[in-house]
């Protein structure tokens, strides 16, 4: 990538969107981990009450 100037108003508003990009589809991509490990947390959980319950 070639080095541009940054005192353009458009490459720090390019900078500014290409991080808040970044951030934000990591946020998402933790939040769908998060939601994975809930779910497999809830899937065992109701595989183990059952025997829970019934010893």
């Amino acid at each position: 990538m070639p080095p541009i100037p940054c005192n353009s108003l458009n490459t720090k508003t390019y900078h500014y969107y290409t991080f808040h990009f970044l951030v934000f589809s990591s946020l998402d991509l933790y939040l769908l981990l998060l939601f994975a490990a809930f779910e497999v947390c809830i899937s065992l959980y109701l595989r183990l009450s059952p025997a829970v319950t019934l010893s």
